[in-house]
């Protein structure tokens, strides 16, 4: 486990330090981050999902990669209508709560732990948890804001989404049973293999020149304490009762332990979150995975 997570740093410190003494580098991160949602995550997506057989997923799969999600945000609102929190800081919350970073860091971590199989499936919970939080998510939101653009803004999203439509793709692909040609399946194999470095390399890049501000500690320890404890630990719940001892819901798990999504910064400029919060979460909460590692790898362990 100790090599797992030392790669994963190596390759996020790379990122950093080549940000550090390279001018251009956020037209770096720009051109990587471009290539990695148009082509290479996606073409992991379809890769993965075209090897798994996902009409073996059960009802209990879909359950905790939903239920969990949906109490989160749930629970944001209750509190936003107890009147224990603002408004503005209740919306971030329902997309910092539970849009986790599990395509750039998610699919390398599963890859590391588990195995390349476990990127299919990772895949597929990545689609599950989009569907989830940009539908009744936003409708969350839109409950908070009062707001009929809150709602609109959903279909935008989803039609901009290359991961999630590459999702989709590749669900059908695998349930339908259809036959890609070789070469395409060539393909989609060698721009894999670039993608899942790169993807932590790019997390590297975009972590440098960021700041955390004391003045928002609170804020972040709460986005950090509902994202990166509370939603693990109903996750590691559901898969208890539900006695998931499979690949797939191990892939659950380590999904839901990743930190906010880089994604969320444009959700939040979309929505007119509050941004800062955003970007300051992404920072805080990625640092945060690194030292919280090793305790979602015993837990892991005790699960299965």
């Amino acid at each position: 486990m100790n090599s797992v997570i030392l790669t994963i740093m190596a390759l996020v410190l790379a990122g950093y330090v080549f940000a550090r003494f390279e001018k251009n580098n956020s037209e770096a991160e720009r051109v990587l981050n471009k290539y990695l949602y148009y082509f290479g995550l996606p073409a992991v997506v379809i890769f993965k999902l075209y090897d798994t057989d996902i009409r073996g997923i059960s009802l209990y799969f879909l359950l905790v990669n939903s239920l969990p999600l949906l109490l989160m945000m749930f629970g944001v609102y209750a509190f936003w209508k107890a009147g224990l929190m603002k408004a503005n800081f209740a919306r971030a919350l329902i997309i910092l709560s539970t849009l986790g970073n599990t395509v750039y860091f998610g699919f390398p971590v599963l890859n590391s732990l588990l195995g390349p199989q476990a990127v299919g499936y990772g895949a597929l919970i990545t689609s599950l948890h989009n569907l989830v939080i940009f539908t009744l998510g936003f409708v969350f939101i839109n409950f908070i804001c009062e707001d009929e653009f809150c709602l609109k803004i959903f279909a935008s999203h989803i039609f901009k989404n290359a991961v999630f439509l590459s999702s989709v793709a590749g669900m059908l692909i695998s349930w339908f049973s259809i036959s890609l040609p070789g070469t395409v399946l060539v393909l989609l194999e060698e721009i894999s293999k670039t993608a899942l470095p790169l993807s932590l390399f790019v997390i590297g890049i975009s972590l440098y020149g960021k700041k955390i501000t004391m003045g928002r500690i609170k804020e972040l320890l709460a986005v950090s304490v509902l994202k990166m404890a509370l939603l693990p630990f109903l996750a590691a719940l559901f898969i208890y009762l539900f006695q998931g001892l499979t690949l797939d819901f191990q892939a659950s798990f380590i999904e839901y332990t990743m930190p906010v999504a880089v994604l969320a910064f444009v959700v939040a400029k979309e929505l007119e979150l509050d941004s800062d919060l955003v970007s300051q979460s992404v920072l805080f909460t990625t640092l945060l995975y690194f030292l919280l590692f090793p305790l979602f790898t015993y837990i892991l362990r005790l699960l299965f």
